[in-house]
């Protein structure tokens, strides 16, 4: 009788546990393909300055759960935890009266690694979002930011939406935090392209392109496009020693990088096809996955 009373506590366990994950990973679904805000508002110097401290303290697990909590929530963020396929994390939500276009982000809590995802343009570069989405759930990696409001919104107040290229925001403090914590971090950018606009035939018969926003690529970003050469099976190219184009070089994230001599940026531009393909292959995500997370502490 007891035996069967612990096999019925066994099971229920592992059944609550299988739909916890079955609610989680439906929740980061959901948050991921939400639609965009309505409105980007280009956060202050102040605001800013709270969001570095904060990342720093969440990147270094320093810091009281429920403090840093609350002190998100005057940001106007949400703080969710949330477990999915034996991983543990932390979500940061733009709440509902506050969606201004400022991102989403997931970090987990249980990993050394000191790779960030960003996907700074999902709704204009297709399937990215939910490419992101699959990588975190996929590899090892610390944090995955997404964009909330879309890059060419034309209302935009204080500048343009376009988290890449308008030089202050919360992906940019991110990957500040992130470089002035570890020489080791890693912030890795994903994008996507359509090869009928490219002006080059390299640009156009290329799958990905691969860079750091230099002409000087860093070893880190050489030996990533020599790993993904050998995951795809189209072209993978580095600028801008095989292509002259799609290079970063306008990348105000990567440029605020480089003025701290850090060399862990990593640019990645797909294909339609390379990103189609990525969703609908198991094996290739999981190569991309294993080409992408840098060094552990």
């Amino acid at each position: 009788m007891r035996a069967t009373v612990y096999l019925l506590a066994g099971l229920i366990t592992v059944l609550a546990t299988a739909e916890a994950d079955v609610r989680e990973a439906h929740t980061l679904s959901t948050l991921v393909s939400a639609p965009p805000c309505e409105r980007y508002l280009m956060p202050t110097d102040r605001e800013l300055a709270q969001a570095r401290e904060l990342f720093t303290s969440m990147l270094s697990d320093v810091g009281d759960a429920d403090e840093l909590s609350a002190q998100w929530a005057s940001l106007g963020f949400e703080w969710l935890t949330v477990e999915w396929q034996g991983m543990e994390g932390v979500i940061l939500k733009e709440q509902r009266s506050r969606c201004e276009g400022r991102g989403l982000f997931l970090f987990r809590t249980d990993t050394g690694s000191r790779t960030l995802l960003q996907i700074p343009h999902r709704f204009y570069d297709k399937y990215t979002g939910e490419i992101g989405h699959r990588l975190m759930q996929t590899g090892d990696f610390r944090g995955v930011a997404w964009n909330t409001v879309h890059r060419y919104l034309e209302e935009a107040e204080g500048g343009s939406a376009d988290l890449a290229h308008n030089g202050d925001n919360y992906f940019t403090v991110l990957a500040e935090a992130a470089a002035l914590l570890s020489t080791n971090s890693r912030i890795v950018q994903l994008h996507g392209f359509e090869a009928t606009k490219r002006r080059t035939p390299a640009g156009r018969g290329s799958q990905a392109i691969i860079s750091d926003g230099t002409r000087h690529p860093s070893r880190i970003v050489r030996e990533l496009a020599n790993c993904l050469g050998q995951v795809f099976d189209g072209p993978v190219r580095l600028f801008p020693r095989d292509v002259k184009e799609l290079g970063a070089t306008t990348n105000r994230i990567g440029a605020r990088l480089r003025a701290y001599a850090h060399q862990g940026f990593a640019h990645i531009e797909l294909n339609a096809e390379a990103r189609q393909t990525l969703l609908a292959d198991e094996m290739l995500m999981t190569g991309l996955a294993a080409c992408l997370p840098g060094a552990r502490e």
